[in-house]
């Protein structure tokens, strides 16, 4: 499996660094996709280690002051989980992968998108209203 490990080694790195010991932050994503994914996983892939990381519980910080709607200056990413923790590798082991119920899953859309709803009255005599 993936696994928190590699992460916690990489908060070693200079492209990433603890923030007061409960969560981690990206200091500059360009780099650290391209310098230090590649050490651990197989792939430099940002957008990829993100999702990797909401599979494990883990979630992007957000601070008030960004708002959301304000570029912040710094290309600085917070990420924390509650076992996420410096000093604490022995919690690591329970960082483990989201599991989905069974009944929420079709066989036909398990990894793809959402099935589509049925089609209604005015979305079949207007394609594209639905």
């Amino acid at each position: 499996g993936w696994g928190a490990a590699p992460a916690w080694r990489g908060c070693g790195d200079p492209h990433v660094s603890w923030q007061s010991g409960n969560s981690f932050h990206v200091l500059d994503q360009g780099q650290f996709a391209k310098e230090v994914l590649p050490k651990y996983f197989k792939h430099s892939n940002m957008a990829s280690f993100v999702r990797q990381l909401n599979m494990y519980g883990f979630r992007k910080v957000v601070h008030i002051e960004q708002g959301g709607l304000v570029k912040p200056e710094r290309d600085d990413t917070e990420f924390q989980h509650p076992c996420f923790l410096r000093g604490q590798e022995q919690l690591l082991e329970n960082i483990k992968r989201k599991v989905t119920s069974v009944s929420s899953r079709s066989p036909h859309h398990g990894l793809g998108s959402p099935p589509r709803p049925p089609a209604t009255a005015a979305s079949t005599r207007w394609p594209g209203l639905t």
